[in-house]
């Protein structure tokens, strides 16, 4: 496992579980495996992407990057009954791992 240390800002650290939520516009429809797939090849490029926060005994701060691959998401398709609100509510409540 990678780790980096942890040397800007720590002002999230008391609060590390940030969630990230965005809407997409396709011009087609994809599957959601395509989707996972996509995602998989893009946090594997990027792995600040698959990285967490770690404190040690120390108490110094370090980036961890995680080898496994871990895409986690959920998709609506937009219609008037789509309640992204609520997916965004559940979401938040999954842990941050």
């Amino acid at each position: 496992m990678e780790r980096y240390s942890l040397l800007t800002e720590r002002s999230h650290l008391s609060a590390p579980d940030i969630h990230i939520c965005f809407a997409v516009e396709l011009a087609e429809r994809y599957s959601d495996d395509d989707i996972r797939e996509a995602t998989r090849k893009v946090m594997i490029k990027h792995p600040i992407l698959r990285s967490y926060v770690r404190i040690d005994r120390e108490n110094h701060a370090w980036y961890e990057i995680d080898e496994v691959v871990r895409v986690d998401f959920s998709s609506i398709v937009e219609d008037e009954h789509a309640d992204w609100i609520a997916v965004v509510r559940r979401e938040q409540e999954k842990p941050f791992v």
